[in-house]
């Protein structure tokens, strides 16, 4: 089964996911050319930062969230879907679901 749903990120995804896999794989080349594949996909759409910074300030605050994650919940919120994580402080304090479960809930 493919599933073909739409994933709404902030922008600063392109920056961790660059940073996160230049990292692992010790080359600034690799890390760079996915995130750039990623972002150009029509599936991903991502939000500006600045319309989200005001509601991720009094998320992240009251969840107790590091800054990044407060962005990934305000996205969330702001367009009415699904935060999906791997990140158990997300899971526990905001109520996202693993991408495991997404994918159960999903067939």
């Amino acid at each position: 089964m493919r599933l073909r749903q739409r994933v709404i990120i902030p922008a600063l995804a392109q920056l961790e996911v660059a940073c996160a896999l230049s990292r692992r794989w010790h080359s600034a080349a690799k890390g760079l050319s996915l995130a750039h594949r990623l972002h150009r996909s029509k599936r991903i759409t991502p939000l500006d930062l600045d319309p989200l910074l005001a509601d991720a300030l009094e998320l992240g605050t009251a969840s107790l969230l590091r800054a990044a994650d407060s962005l990934y919940l305000a996205a969330a919120r702001s367009t009415d879907g699904l935060l999906i994580s791997w990140d158990k402080e997300l899971i526990q304090r905001t109520g996202a679901i693993t991408p495991e479960d997404w994918l159960a809930a999903s067939r």
